[in-house]
């Protein structure tokens, strides 16, 4: 079994991905540990990424996938994947993979965001992750379950334990 948490930041990525990864025994991929310096920094000065920049990202991101995928070695990967062309770009050549897409309402995840701590991403670019964001579709040929993050983590866990039952 293969997962890919995506969602905006301050959505819960890590959290739910770290939880799944434990709930599931897989292996637990930080996607963030895979950035530039370069794009670090620009993030953290609430700079938002280009295509350009998170190219080299996602390619990082895919080799990681499939040198597991070669060894049947599961895991839950943590990462935005807002756009269609990155999650096509993340999927390349990884099956099975499911995507798990966690939605919250931009005020929702202003709030969180701004209750983080030591963290890069900056509050300023809550905006820029919802105008990037291509919420994943049908039209995309991947399995996805959606999962709102108006919850707590626990209840969050539960929801996507019990969707993935209903689509593996």
């Amino acid at each position: 079994m293969n997962f890919i948490v995506m969602g905006v930041t301050a959505s819960g990525k890590s959290t739910v991905a770290k939880a799944l990864a434990l709930q599931l025994g897989l292996e637990f991929l930080e996607g963030d540990d895979f950035h530039s310096e370069e794009n670090v920094a620009l993030m953290s000065v609430g700079r938002a990424l280009t295509d350009k920049n998170r190219l080299p990202w996602l390619q990082s991101l895919n080799k990681q996938m499939m040198i597991r995928c070669d060894r049947n070695q599961g895991f839950v990967l943590s990462c935005s994947a807002l756009k269609m062309a990155y999650r096509k770009q993340l999927a390349q050549e990884v099956a099975p993979l499911t995507f798990v897409y966690l939605k919250g309402s931009k005020a929702l995840i202003t709030q969180r965001i701004l209750n983080r701590e030591d963290h890069f991403m900056s509050a300023t670019l809550v905006e820029s992750q919802f105008c990037a964001l291509q919420e994943p579709t049908t039209q995309e040929q991947i399995r996805v379950v959606s999962i709102s993050i108006d919850t707590s983590v626990p209840k969050i866990i539960e929801n996507v334990i019990a969707s993935l039952k209903n689509t593996l």
